[in-house]
């Protein structure tokens, strides 16, 4: 189970790396986060948007995302 700062960076990295020699990983959803980031424009993208993304490709074929919850039950 990982659960840290920056999703879309050392929980995907992670997440990813763990899955080479076939560890699957459990994320949980609200024991992980991530910042607001530039958008490379001058502006600001919500911390939310990188969150979502970065949990719905690793859902996609890395890791199981759950909710803290069930994470116990597993």
């Amino acid at each position: 189970m990982l659960g840290v700062m920056q999703t879309h960076l050392c929980i995907s990295a992670t997440a990813r790396a763990a899955g080479d020699p076939g560890y699957r990983t459990t994320i949980i959803r609200s024991a992980c986060a991530t910042r607001d980031l530039p958008d490379g424009n001058g502006g600001v993208i919500d911390a939310t948007v990188p969150h979502a993304v970065a949990l719905s490709e690793l859902a996609d074929a890395f890791a199981t995302i759950v909710d803290a919850p069930t994470a116990w039950a597993r």
